[in-house]
């Protein structure tokens, strides 16, 4: 939920008019306008048992899809990728997010852990959500501005 409400604010709090079906997002939550603009967007999709998970912490691969669905809202190009061989972990990165992860890794939004490892599995922390963040915008928005000069 606190992932969903950083890049909701960063859109200036749109309206949104998708229907929320999840059995854990209640209706009059601090995130539920949040919760209905990520999904609206796509940029979050829950875990598709008819929960979202607000309360969950986000794995560090669950972030970059995250990072790279809303990229890709933005139309910004998301077609950059650098194959993961590079981390001892690669093998641990989960199907459905290895374009997400090899994108990140390709504009340096996420880098590895400094070990050698992505590790896609772990907790994204507090500081790895804001390093993220600081490297969209520094990376990836910067790209877009150049791009239009």
């Amino acid at each position: 939920a606190e992932v969903a409400q950083m890049l909701w604010r960063l859109e200036g709090c749109p309206e949104a008019t998708v229907e929320l079906n999840f059995s854990d997002v209640a209706a009059d939550a601090w995130y539920t306008e949040a919760v209905r603009w990520a999904v609206e967007s796509e940029t979050f999709l829950g875990y598709g048992d008819g929960t979202f998970g607000p309360n969950d912490i986000i794995t560090r691969e669950q972030l970059a899809a995250v990072m790279f669905r809303y990229a890709a809202e933005c139309e910004i190009d998301v077609t950059a990728e650098k194959a993961l061989a590079d981390f001892t972990d690669a093998d641990t990165v989960s199907a459905w997010a290895v374009d997400s992860l090899e994108w990140a890794y390709a504009v340096e939004m996420m880098i590895g852990t400094g070990d050698g490892k992505m590790n896609p599995l772990s907790d994204a922390t507090r500081a790895t959500i804001a390093t993220v963040f600081h490297r969209y915008i520094e990376n990836i928005l910067k790209l877009v501005l150049e791009d239009v000069k």
